[in-house]
């Protein structure tokens, strides 16, 4: 692990701090902690920062941009439901990152796909509204993927992201909680099957599935093994439930 820690001593304008959080995704080995005065966003149109926010989001490790806009104030001027995120702490049994840490590495962890990538840094925002503090079970955050939705939508509109990209990434925020039990019936199963849009050309590479590749990045930056046995026998009965009833619905 390469650990980078900088400070910029001089003023820089929006744009010059747009294109530093750019070249820090180039650092596909470690974090950088690269440190700026608040830059000055007064006036700054949306369209200058989702263009090359989609750029960062492509980077190869586009957590070090993300930190760094983080940091200098940018984000929390262009999409304050993730800035608010850094701290909130989650149950340690099942987190051990905040929030706004977890979802900037399920976005460097998953597949550099515009859609994955957005879907990754946004999939746990709902938790802020969703948080609730129980003496026997800590922090809970039940439903956050309704909250994260709303969130999401309100976020895509603001940065002037619509159609069918929208749509994409909306869709896995709202159901990257997924959670098959073994002893659904065929008939769920199947429902599943529609829900997604599994199709023919999917089934056969089933693993490439978007909302599982979400799920592998974000088991993958809590230290677990990307494919659990269950996900693996969740993906074996989608193609044996596919494969005898294509033809047909139940």
């Amino acid at each position: 692990m390469i650990e980078i820690s900088a400070e910029i001593q001089n003023d820089i304008s929006f744009h010059q701090a747009m294109a530093v959080a750019e070249l820090l995704t180039f650092c596909s080995k470690g974090d950088i902690v690269f440190k700026s005065k608040p830059i000055d966003t007064e006036g700054v149109s949306i369209e200058h920062f989702t263009a090359p926010m989609n750029r960062i989001i492509m980077g190869e490790n586009p957590a070090n941009g993300i930190r760094f806009l983080r940091d200098c104030g940018i984000l929390e001027k262009f999409i304050p439901e993730l800035s608010r995120c850094s701290g909130i702490k989650q149950n340690p049994k099942y987190h051990i990152d905040n929030i706004f840490e977890h979802c900037v590495k399920v976005c460097s962890l998953v597949k550099q796909d515009l859609k994955l990538r957005w879907a990754g840094l946004l999939h746990d925002i709902g938790k802020y509204e969703a948080k609730n503090i129980t003496e026997k079970a800590g922090e809970t955050f039940h439903k956050h993927e309704v909250f994260g939705e709303k969130s999401t939508r309100n976020i895509m509109a603001r940065l002037g992201i619509t159609g069918q990209l929208e749509e994409e990434i909306v869709f896995l925020v709202r159901n990257h909680m997924y959670h098959y039990d073994r002893k659904w019936t065929d008939k769920t199963v199947w429902k599943f099957i529609l829900k997604t849009g599994l199709n023919n050309s999917g089934i056969i590479d089933i693993g490439e599935m978007p909302l599982f590749l979400l799920r592998r990045a974000d088991r993958a930056s809590r230290g677990l093994t990307p494919i659990s046995q269950k996900q693996m026998d969740f993906e074996a009965r989608l193609i044996s439930v596919f494969n005898k009833n294509s033809e047909r619905e139940f």
